[in-house]
């Protein structure tokens, strides 16, 4: 990541004065749908998280960064398939639990992750952690 570019990053995370919030992990789905699945993923519920997004979004755009224009959808990526599409056999499976409520947890913190691209997939490496 460009240092210039850290900075401002940094300084839209930094700014933000959000308190710990509960979200609820609630549901399964797969992107880019059940047609051609590649990524399995788990809901997650939190009406904070979507105004905590929106003003992350709103403080980067005025920081020079380009507004992302997909719809906000909070989740947890639990499989991803690269070059195969996910087993017709499992996105069945899966759908028995498409409206499950799986448990909450407390949100105190965001990680700022690096994704550095490798033939293998990508590698996530933790920067910088922010307190909520």
């Amino acid at each position: 990541m460009r240092p210039r570019r850290f900075t401002s990053i940094d300084t839209a995370l930094t700014s933000l004065t959000w308190k710990a919030f509960t979200v609820t992990v609630s549901g399964v789905g797969f992107f880019p749908g059940n047609r051609s699945p590649r990524v399995f993923w788990a809901g997650i519920k939190a009406p904070t998280m979507q105004e905590l997004a929106e003003q992350l979004d709103s403080r980067l755009e005025s920081l020079g960064f380009e507004k992302e224009n997909r719809e906000f959808r909070p989740h947890i990526t639990l499989a991803r398939a690269r070059d195969a599409k996910i087993d017709s056999l499992f996105v069945n499976a899966a759908s028995r639990y498409a409206e499950h409520a799986f448990g909450s947890f407390i949100v105190d913190r965001i990680y700022l992750f690096k994704s550095i691209l490798k033939p293998s997939g990508a590698v996530y490496q933790r920067i910088k952690e922010y307190v909520l």
